[in-house]
């Protein structure tokens, strides 16, 4: 519940009827709890990828522009592939909330998500899943000069507790 309270927050609860969330993972990944239950809880239209034992880059890129998918979680493995080919096909996209996370992500893979769609919302996530998927929510902004990308701030109803080696 907080994970998904704040998921939706960090989002500024922009969702509606007609977004789209892409279930890419498989079920019994911790990241198909975000994919399943946000679209349960917002009455998001959740897109099933029935090929979830594959990573094919145009399938996802198709799947993405036939079904209009608005909010998804991508793999930071595959960001930059996914962006290249989305760039080959020319199309536009409705992708207006990313969720990353996982580890570590290139600053640049995120600028260039935020160029595809000027309504673009992208989250870097950060936690084990032993603490309920993710503990902390960063949300990303285009004219920021960092360099690496922040894991932020704890999510609702939780601390967190940066300790030394002892």
């Amino acid at each position: 519940i907080n994970f998904l309270y704040s998921t939706t927050d960090k989002f500024d609860n922009k969702f509606g009827s007609d977004d789209k969330c892409l279930s890419l993972t498989n079920y019994v990944f911790d990241v198909s709890v975000f994919e399943i239950f946000i679209s349960l809880i917002k009455g998001v239209t959740l897109v099933i990828n029935n090929k979830h034992k594959t990573f094919e880059i145009n399938e996802i890129t198709q799947l993405m522009i036939e079904k209009e998918i608005t909010l998804m979680y991508i793999p930071p493995s595959l960001l930059s592939d996914v962006y290249e080919s989305l760039m080959e096909t020319k199309k536009i996209i409705k992708l207006n909330k990313l969720l990353v996370g996982v580890e570590p992500i290139k600053v640049d893979i995120l600028k260039k998500y935020l160029s595809l769609n000027l309504d673009m919302q992208i989250i870097n996530a950060y936690g084990p899943t032993e603490a309920a998927i993710c503990s902390t929510f960063y949300k990303i902004h285009g004219n920021e000069g960092m360099n690496i990308v922040p894991i932020g701030n704890a999510i609702k109803n939780t601390k967190i507790y940066i300790l030394n080696q002892y």
